[in-house]
């Protein structure tokens, strides 16, 4: 194959089909139906948000699970998504209220989800999305300090 021969673009996975799938299954915010990604995921996949950075199949989807077991009425919207070769940005909105205090909270952020051009499946899904400004700022003692820190600087 050289640069001028694509080789034959048939065999080649339909990225945006299974990004489709990841997202679908992601949207749910249903624990229950995480196990459904391992048809989509790398074998040796990579999650990392700001409280995981998680490695293998197994090990992503109990960090999910462990996160939806910890609130409810999850909506994500998928405010809008770019794709650059293997990697796609897509801009998300996780709403939910934690089941300890039952507050409602809203989480604004980009996943940078990278796949395998030869599979497709997904190898990475890395979070990005500001912890001390959306999630902690919120907590009673932890946000007090937070808010402290940003009044001196």
């Amino acid at each position: 194959m050289t640069e001028d021969d694509p080789g034959d673009a048939g065999t080649r996975p339909d990225l945006d089909a299974t990004l489709d799938t990841y997202l679908a299954t992601w949207q749910l915010g249903d624990a229950d139906r995480l196990a459904d990604l391992a048809d989509v995921l790398a074998p040796d996949m990579r999650f990392r948000d700001p409280f995981h950075n998680v490695h293998g199949v197994e090990a992503v989807i109990a960090a999910l699970k462990s996160a939806y077991d910890r609130v409810d009425h999850v909506h994500i919207t998928i405010r809008a998504r770019a794709r650059d070769g293997d990697v796609s940005l897509v801009l998300w909105t996780f709403q939910f209220r934690t089941r300890k205090r039952g507050t409602p909270m809203l989480l604004e952020g980009v996943a940078e989800i990278h796949q395998d051009p030869e599979t497709g499946l997904i190898t990475e899904h890395l979070d990005h999305w500001d912890a001390a400004e959306q999630f902690f700022q919120d907590l009673p003692v932890v946000g007090f300090l937070i808010r402290m820190i940003k009044k001196r600087l």
